[in-house]
């Protein structure tokens, strides 16, 4: 498990480090990145628990969750 967030830690990473210059010029973009770090938390979580729901209310299996189809079958 470390491994898979190690990986994904290296590539938000170098996905921030790729903006340094402009943060550096610009330092108020940087009061935005906690924000966004928090969104796409929330995001996440709201999805979690959209599909927890769907598999206790429903009688679909998980392939119709993550494709959409768990309104149809």
């Amino acid at each position: 498990m470390a491994d898979h967030r190690f990986a994904w830690l290296m590539m938000s990473a170098l996905l921030v480090s790729s903006f340094e210059a402009e943060l550096t010029r610009n330092v108020a973009i940087a009061f935005f990145v906690p924000g966004l770090v928090y969104i796409a938390d929330a995001i996440g979580t709201q999805s979690e628990a959209v599909a927890v729901r769907g598999l206790s209310l429903s009688q679909a299996n998980l392939r119709h969750l993550v494709r959409g189809n768990h309104a149809r079958g």
